[in-house]
């Protein structure tokens, strides 16, 4: 392999370099935000933490997992975020394994991007716009497993038209491969896919006499999707309702890139929208002077229906972002999610970059540009929200192995984050301590682990819907009971609400976070 990388290097140095600028620029602007916070202000990550750790500390009875929780692989099959945290917990620290699995599905946006593009017969390295949606809003709402499902989405429409092209065992199998990976990272995701196969298989019929080959790739997923699909859980099985809106037109730029309070991140996106505009645009007219020095034909005919397929892909996710509903069962900012992976498609209606690397530097630099501006400023907030829960930290550091913990956030404001970055924070500390919380994501059963439901089972007080929004409903007196530790956020002392029960003690208190402890 470093014997082939060698050669390419020797017969194309500048290509070569390049490229692996793309490489480096795109891995910074992924890694940096990560290096300047313990506990990303990503608002489900907590909860993806705890999930991750019951897997790491599964067979450990001392975190007391089995006691309160039994696993549902099959039936909320979103595993492989969980499996590799666990897999890297092996050897570092929870916050390090889950900030890494994060950067691991993160990375699958540009790499997908490039595998998609690829497919397309364009250059790989436009795959770098990819990392600016990395650090967008559903990044922040937590949903990490979606967004490395879209990068899985990218890469197997990608391997589809190079298998269109030519059909070999090798690109059959990496395409079954990369569509069984997508049902076991976020299942939601495999009936649009298969409907963008089947967009690019119509599309490029005429040109692809072995279509059938996609077929068989997709055939396992298919049949997974089938048995699932009788085998889900209740919580998975929400009627659904379509209806066109199109007022939320006007929401695109808030679901795209707007996690922080103020308005800093909209002239970011804009400058961003500007650069790829502008760059298709030179790439454009870059490919036009060349098809005139050299008398090039115009595009192929394959180019062409690639092309259709892409925009007809885009149109798929552009019409389920105005037609599906906001909440979906227990999945919730269910059509936001849509537009993000339209614009992601979209790649594929842009004209490559220039072929020749000197009209190629500038483009690529300007895209990449445009990434890191993103990421400074993302990196700036993640600094802030460090400071802002340096208490938070403290105190978790202060709770034994395996507490009873209930946590209340009278105040969840005091973060620059729209996306309530507060309101699951306290679940880090089930994931570095184990034990059991007030609230959990198993509740709904529409995780790979859900509460038990058979003996030997010690399971904390059922929640009703909305309870982590709604903190007056923590009744020290019934559901408090089960309880020993407490983590309340509040900016005065909650001493008040406390006293209903002598035997809770605050035991220390950092800025607005207070913990209380039963004697």
């Amino acid at each position: 392999m470093l014997h082939a990388a060698r050669r390419r290097f020797d017969a194309r140095p500048l290509d070569s370099l390049l490229a692996a600028v793309a490489v480096i620029v795109t891995a910074y602007a992924l890694v940096t935000p990560f290096l300047v916070v313990r506990y990303p202000p990503m608002t489900d990550l907590p909860m993806h933490a705890a999930i991750t750790s019951a897997f790491r500390h599964w067979f450990d009875p001392t975190w007391h997992f089995q006691d309160q929780f039994e696993l549902q692989p099959f039936g909320a099959p979103t595993l492989t975020f969980y499996l590799l945290g666990a897999l890297f917990a092996l050897v570092l620290p929870i916050a390090w394994a889950v900030k890494l699995a994060t950067l691991v599905f993160l990375s699958l946006l540009p790499i997908g991007a490039a595998v998609y593009c690829r497919g397309l017969k364009k250059d790989p390295t436009m795959g770098v716009v990819a990392a600016f949606v990395a650090w967008g809003t559903l990044t922040h709402w937590g949903f990490i497993s979606f967004l490395g499902g879209v990068g899985l989405m990218l890469m197997g429409v990608g391997v589809a038209f190079m298998v269109l092209e030519r059909a070999t065992t090798k690109r059959t199998v990496i395409l079954g491969v990369v569509s069984v990976l997508l049902f076991f990272t976020h299942v939601s995701e495999v009936p649009p896919y298969l409907v963008a196969l089947a967009i690019t298989t119509l599309a490029m019929a005429p040109l692809a006499p072995r279509k059938r080959a996609v077929a068989v790739g997709v055939l396992p997923t298919v049949a997974l999707l089938i048995v699932w699909w009788f085998a889900r859980p209740t919580s998975l099985a929400a009627p659904l309702s379509l209806g066109f809106d199109g007022s939320r037109a006007a929401k695109i730029p808030d679901w795209v890139f707007h996690s922080f309070r103020g308005t800093a991140e909209l002239p970011i996106l804009e400058w961003m929208l500007v650069i790829v505009l502008g760059v298709a645009v030179y790439s454009f007219g870059a490919r036009g002077r060349a098809s005139r020095v050299r008398r090039r034909p115009h595009p192929s005919m394959r180019s062409r229906r690639a092309s259709m397929a892409s925009l007809l892909i885009v149109a798929l996710f552009v019409g389920l972002y105005f037609v599906l509903p906001l909440n979906l069962g227990i999945w919730s900012l269910v059509y936001p999610r849509e537009i993000t992976v339209a614009l992601l498609f979209a790649l594929g209606a842009l004209p490559s970059l220039p072929r020749n690397p000197w009209h190629r530097a500038p483009a690529l630099l300007a895209l990449l540009m445009g990434v890191t501006m993103a990421t400074r400023f993302v990196t700036e907030r993640y600094a802030t929200f460090e400071r802002s829960t340096k208490g938070f930290q403290e105190l978790v550091a202060e709770l034994p192995l395996a507490p009873r913990l209930g946590y209340i956030l009278l105040d969840k404001s005091g973060a620059e984050g729209l996306t309530i970055p507060l309101i699951h924070l306290p679940a880090w500390s089930q994931a570095e301590h184990g034990g059991w919380l007030s609230f959990h994501f198993a509740t709904w059963g529409a995780t790979p682990i859900r509460f038990r439901t058979s003996p030997p089972m010690d399971v904390p007080p059922a929640t009703p819907d909305g309870f982590e929004l709604h903190p007056a409903e923590f009744d020290l007196l019934t559901r408090g009971k089960y309880f020993d530790w407490f983590l309340v956020r509040a900016p005065l002392a909650p001493d008040a609400r406390f006293a209903v029960d002598p035997s809770l003690h605050l035991v220390d208190h950092r800025g607005w976070w207070w913990l209380y402890r039963r004697q």
